[in-house]
């Protein structure tokens, strides 16, 4: 126990040494901090009227038809038997079948 206490009051005589040399060091003085004033509630109606005009801009915008055209334009490519090639052109109302450009890349000869 004596051990103790000699080493805690080591501790404590370093310390108390320590805080008597802080004690003579003078802080620097610092400008006065000001606070700025945000205008945060100048910014609340300015940004209800600008989600209003979005809206009613969006709302009244004029809508397009996205209809397909009522006659629709089928070009195709076909080879008969003789490997002679000939485009045919046909208009029709509506489109049955899709066939993609690359569709006969695919078809094994």
């Amino acid at each position: 126990m004596k051990m103790l206490d000699k080493e805690e009051r080591e501790l404590e005589l370093f310390f108390s040494e320590l805080k008597s040399k802080d004690q003579g060091i003078s802080t620097p003085t610092l400008p006065a901090f000001k606070a700025k004033s945000y205008k945060i509630w100048r910014w609340i109606p300015a940004g209800i009227a600008a989600a209003l005009v979005a809206a009613i801009w969006i709302g009244t915008s004029d809508k397009k038809d996205e209809t397909l055209a009522k006659d629709v334009i089928i070009i195709s490519l076909i080879e008969d038997e003789n490997q002679k090639q000939q485009l045919i052109i046909e208009t029709t109302s509506s489109m049955d079948i899709w066939e993609s450009p690359t569709a006969s890349l695919l078809e094994l000869n």
